[in-house]
């Protein structure tokens, strides 16, 4: 057997007989098909069991397993070669394994492969044409493909100890990293599956995707190895906010410069911990969190300096220049208005920086809405194509969550460089205060999760 597909299924009833069927009507044959049922208590059990003659098709019936692993269980069960997972809400096109197995043939040094593919709604309506930007040779990609639908050599998987199972979710990017390091990663630009997004699928579960993200990409990465020191900089100001020292601020009884010390302390991977600002009022607050950690320390700031037409730089590049007089470490500047950030954003900036051969990156958001840019009178809009929304740009926001970079970059007087990159951050680290009523509904918000 060369290819062994399996499908794993928690009450996807409504969607998996497609899924099936794509499968069974492939134009290449040498394929077997492993059904995992994992605890359904939809029909999924029953229509796995319409097939349970089929000559090709194994049913496995699971009760309580994560997803990798059910995965795991299903690639150790496999037969074949070559291993690759459909999703039961998600179908193949019929040439996937024909053209997948072809590629695989002639590039032996090849231990994943991944195509694009057409992102559908529930009801089988196409949605758009997702595809993979080549940038020098996938060089510097650290997005990972979409954890179904690769074809991945299994002896490969094995040697890599499989999926991990600890964190129950991200089974794409965990493998990505593992055979990244040592074999060939390829993706063929055709859509060559369909999936569908729909209210109950595993990427709708944002907080368990983002961790399981991060946790991935800092075991991946030893940071002191690639850059030292880390200097992380937290600016505070007197003017200039909607509100008189912003900073002093209370939510749910700390200051907004107390949550964010807190926050930033947990991280060790964090040097120096530094918060500037044009008053010496901010002393009380950093002296008592320099009692238990002796990295932070306070750095006075020109009030002509802290104005929003006044770049940042100017008040950054003796600081950096004195910490880190080689240059050789990478700087976080960290905004205090998001309060729902959490250290494991500040490592993944950190993260994205080596991973991605960048010069820095932020924190973003994606843009769900239609934008539009107005000249005259008329309205173009910019992200989306005007048949069935195909060939969709994305479009993203700053949320103004944190910057890194290299401390490079302030020679050629720039905090960015020439690289910046993006990772996504959830919605609750997105939110930014701006305002009083922003206040009261960041304090609502703190109020409901202890409840």
């Amino acid at each position: 057997m060369k290819i062994s597909v399996y499908i794993i299924s928690h009450n996807y009833g409504k969607f998996v007989l497609q899924a099936i069927k794509s499968v069974i009507n492939q134009t290449y044959s040498n394929w077997e098909l492993i059904l995992v049922d994992n605890s359904s208590t939809d029909n999924t059990l029953e229509i796995f069991k319409k097939f349970k003659k089929h000559k090709k098709i194994k049913i496995i019936s699971l009760t309580n397993k994560n997803f990798p692993q059910a995965c795991n269980i299903a690639v150790k069960k496999a037969s074949g070669e070559y291993v690759i997972r459909l999703d039961g809400d998600d179908y193949f096109d019929h040439n996937i394994l024909k053209v997948f197995s072809g590629y695989l043939e002639k590039n032996k040094k090849t231990a994943l492969l991944f195509s694009d593919y057409f992102f559908i709604s529930s009801d089988n309506k196409i949605i758009s044409y997702e595809w993979t930007e080549k940038k020098g040779n996938n060089k510097h990609k650290i997005l990972p493909p979409n954890g179904a639908c690769c074809l991945i050599r299994k002896r490969f998987l094995k040697e890599v100890g499989f999926y991990r199972e600890d964190l129950g979710a991200q089974d794409g990017l965990d493998i990505y990293f593992k055979l990244k390091k040592k074999y060939r990663i390829h993706n063929i630009n055709l859509p060559l599956f369909y999936y569908r997004r729909h209210s109950n699928n595993l990427t709708n579960k944002e907080l368990k995707i983002f961790s399981a993200r991060r946790a991935i990409k800092k075991d991946n990465l030893k940071f002191k190895k690639k850059f030292s020191p880390i200097i992380l900089i937290i600016p505070c100001r007197k003017y200039f906010d909607f509100v008189k020292n912003l900073w002093a601020q209370k939510l749910d009884g700390k200051t907004l410069l107390e949550r964010d010390l807190e926050m930033c302390c947990k991280s060790d991977v964090i040097d120096y911990i530094v918060v500037i600002s044009d008053t010496n009022e901010v002393l009380k607050i950093v002296s008592n969190f320099k009692k238990k950690d002796k990295r932070i320390s306070f750095i006075k700031r020109n009030m002509q300096d802290t104005n929003r037409k006044t770049s940042i730089l100017f008040s950054l590049k003796n600081i950096i220049k004195k910490m880190d007089p080689k240059l050789s470490g990478v700087v976080i500047l960290r905004y205090i208005q998001t309060p729902f950030v959490t250290h494991f954003t500040l490592e993944e900036a950190l993260s994205t920086i080596v991973l991605a051969n960048a010069t820095s990156s932020i924190g973003i958001e994606s843009i769900k809405n239609e934008i539009f840019f107005r000249k005259k009178e008329n309205l173009t809009s910019l992200n989306y194509k005007q048949t069935n929304q195909i060939n969709k740009q994305e479009f993203y926001k700053d949320t103004t969550t944190c910057l890194a970079f290299k401390s490079k970059n302030i020679e050629n007087n720039s905090l960015t460089g020439n690289r910046v990159v993006g990772f996504e951050v959830t919605s609750a680290e997105s939110f930014f205060i701006s305002s009083s009523n922003d206040l009261k509904v960041a304090n609502t918000l703190l109020k409901e999760v202890k409840k």
